[in-house]
């Protein structure tokens, strides 16, 4: 498992001509950019889910909570805590569990929770 890296992100992007209009009314524009990562990134999991293609939904759902742990410290340097944050990212790790029991690897997410990874 590797976390897809902001330049392939920036990539599949603009391949995909992705516009993310929530994200692009962000003033910050690092909180904006990772906002969209996680945005492309869920559409990509939601994709593969549908196509079955259960190689690639692993990967797309750790670089996407990946991201979004991204987004929520820097939510939290720019304004603070933020326990609706905290719900989202419990949410996201539980929707994965339940569909993917077989795939979730808690030292993973515990290396991104850590910024280990």
């Amino acid at each position: 498992m590797e976390i897809i890296i902001a330049d392939k992100i920036e990539q599949i992007i603009r391949a995909l001509n992705f516009k993310d209009s929530e994200a692009e009314k962000i003033e910050d524009p690092l909180l904006g950019k990772y906002l969209k990562y996680v945005h492309v990134l869920g559409q990509l999991e939601t994709k593969a889910i549908k196509e079955n293609s259960l190689s690639e939904i692993s990967n797309l759902f750790y670089s996407r909570y990946y991201w979004f742990n991204q987004f929520k410290e820097r939510y939290a340097v720019l304004f603070g805590h933020d326990e609706g944050l905290e719900q989202q990212s419990f949410k996201m790790l539980s929707d994965y569990n339940e569909r993917f029991p077989e795939k979730m690897d808690w030292g993973i997410i515990e290396q991104i929770e850590n910024g280990s990874i």
